[in-house]
């Protein structure tokens, strides 16, 4: 469904915020609601020139920072080191998503991270909810939250939620013993709550009534903030448009913004490719349901979902849907040609 050309709706194109690169699809653990099924079973590695080259390339695209996730990024620390210190010397800063498994202490997290900080690392991000406490001591993730914390790096905690969980955003102050304050409107931690997505261990484990979802009205209008913003590297070399779960893999993020691959073409011409893509500019600008709400319109009677985990379900919708995917590729194709008939009277 590639059309290239966008049409006026949706420009300008969202700033190239960043880019995320999955350094590995191992984790010490196996969280039940986990969409790549990370688990210590998995062997995957990022190869560490290619790595190199898609921060280098990122810079020069404009890119304001790098993030590395997994999988658990710290399983593999002399490459994680040596990944951030590239960075920097590119002149990107770096972020990291890690389950904290090896802050064993309050010292040992801050010699870890304090390492990290001087090679650049400026943003961390944890998570705190039921599924990872099942594998870890709620201390571990403590230690490496308050370390983070005291080095001074934007902090970030996920709390995903479903509707018989057991912890939710209201424990995170007591269980992680953090002033309120830090997490105020004005605070230095975020603390977001999320809904699992129904891919990988999620579509596993998790029932599909235990998910979070809005209806589809509530969704019509709302962009996606993380496509062409936040490109995503595989340890496969794939390349995608967001780091979204919805309609994703056990090897990455939504197969509906796959892009294609590092290993068969260089990353600038991909991010040109993915910039230029009319479907990722429009989930971009006005969301997927808005697309799905357009199709629908055009055909009515169009048999859909009708409620989402958020815009993520909607691409996941749209990825697995063989008559909805068509028709917004039809769709779009009518609106490129409307923006083109468009030009064309505006040059006269």
């Amino acid at each position: 469904m590639p059309v290239t050309s966008s049409p006026r709706s949706v420009e300008p194109r969202p700033p190239l915020e960043s880019i995320t690169l999955l350094t590995t699809f191992k984790c010490n653990i196996a969280c039940k609601h986990c969409g790549y099924r990370s688990s210590p079973r998995r062997t995957e590695v990022i190869d560490l020139d290619m790595a190199k080259d898609a921060i280098r390339t990122a810079k020069e695209a404009g890119a304001g920072l790098v993030a590395f996730t997994g999988g658990e990024p710290f399983l593999f620390q002399p490459m994680l080191r040596e990944l951030v210190q590239y960075a920097q010397s590119h002149g990107l800063p770096s972020a990291v998503v890690t389950n904290c498994f090896w802050a064993t202490s309050p010292d040992k997290a801050t010699a870890v991270l304090s390492a990290l900080a001087e090679d650049g690392l400026v943003d961390f991000t944890t998570s705190f909810d039921w599924f990872h406490l099942e594998f870890l001591d709620v201390a571990r993730i403590r230690n490496g939250l308050h370390a983070a914390v005291e080095l001074g790096m934007r902090c970030h905690v996920n709390v995903v939620v479903t509707r018989e969980g057991a912890v939710c955003k209201s424990d995170v102050c007591e269980m992680l013993e953090l002033d309120p304050e830090w997490i105020g409107e004005r605070g230095f931690i975020e603390v977001k709550e999320l809904s699992p997505v129904p891919v990988g261990h999620a579509e596993d484990y998790v029932p599909d009534k235990d998910f979070l979802r809005y209806d589809e009205r509530w969704l019509i209008g709302r962009p996606c903030y993380f496509a062409l913003r936040n490109p995503v590297v595989s340890t496969t070399g794939d390349v995608y448009g967001c780091c979204g779960f919805g309609g994703g893999t056990d090897t990455g993020p939504s197969e509906l913004l796959k892009i294609g691959s590092m290993r068969e073409r260089p990353l600038d011409e991909l991010i040109a490719d993915l910039r230029g893509n009319l479907l990722f500019n429009m989930i971009a600008s006005v969301g997927p349901n808005s697309l799905i709400e357009m199709v629908k319109e055009r055909w009515p009677g169009t048999l859909t979902r009708g409620d989402y985990v958020f815009n993520c379900e909607a691409c996941q919708e749209i990825s697995r849907n063989p008559t909805l995917k068509k028709r917004i590729g039809q769709l779009l194709r009518e609106l490129s040609e409307e923006a083109r008939a468009s030009d064309e009277r505006d040059q006269l």
